[in-house]
This record gives structure tokens, C-alpha cells and sequence, in this order.
């Protein structure tokens, strides 16, 4: 639809059947949908989640959630993942989440000093 009104300009022929269904006239997602949706998405990305913990990337539930709960009140939305996120990662200790990525840092510094190293050995 956008397509065509872009390539067309002002003399496009709007489909009006179409231009309803896109832009979500008369779609309602109930609040059952909602909870559904985002629990499978947290289903699907579980492993995930409890193997990094507090530093798992949660953005990536969210935009997948906008993407298929388009027409839902995404405040619902939020809402709702914040509560799932705060739940499951109320079992996981903080600690442990910030010894991965302590173990992280200290393993990418510690690979420039090496170069370091040979670059500041006299050359024979």
C-alpha cells in the first residue's frame, strides 16, 4: 500500500478493504493474546536468559513482541515483559551476572597488554 501511494503520488487509488487492514481498523488484541505472545517468546528464548542472566540483551523480546503484537496496547506490552523479567531474574543472583562479565572484561584487556608487551621488546 505505502508502495504504491510513494510511487503514485496524489493520483494512487486507495483499496480501501487494504488500506483498513493496514492500518489495523477494527483489529482488537486481548489482554489473554498479550500474556500468550510474550510468554512464548520467553519460552523460546528461556535457555538463553537464564545462561546470561541480569546481562541477557532483553531488547531483543521486546522489538520481537512490537513486531507481532503490533496492533496490542504495547504499554500492556511492557508492562508485562518487565514483570516476566523481574520474575525470573529475581532466582538468578546478581553476583553471578557480574562475574560473567567481569570474566569478560578482564579476558578482552588482558589480550592488548600481550601485544603490548611484544611491541615494547627490543628488536635484535
Amino acid at each position: 500500500m505505502a508502495e504504491v501511494v510513494r510511487k503514485q503520488g496524489a493520483e494512487a487509488k486507495i483499496n480501501e478493504e487494504e488500506f483498513r487492514r493496514e492500518a489495523g481498523v477494527g483489529i482488537t488484541v486481548s489482554d489473554e493474546e498479550v500474556a500468550g505472545t510474550v510468554g512464548k517468546i520467553f519460552e523460546e528464548n528461556d535457555a538463553a536468559i537464564k545462561e546470561h542472566g541480569h546481562a541477557f540483551d532483553f531488547s531483543k523480546l521486546i522489538y520481537k513482541a512490537r513486531d507481532v503484537l503490533k496492533w496490542a496496547d504495547q504499554k500492556k506490552v511492557m508492562e508485562l515483559i518487565n514483570k516476566k523479567k523481574a520474575d525470573i531474574l529475581a532466582s538468578i543472583p546478581k553476583e553471578e551476572a557480574a562475574g560473567k562479565k567481569k570474566k569478560v572484561v578482564a579476558e578482552a584487556s588482558a589480550a592488548p597488554k600481550e601485544e603490548e608487551k611484544k611491541l615494547d621488546a627490543p628488536e635484535n
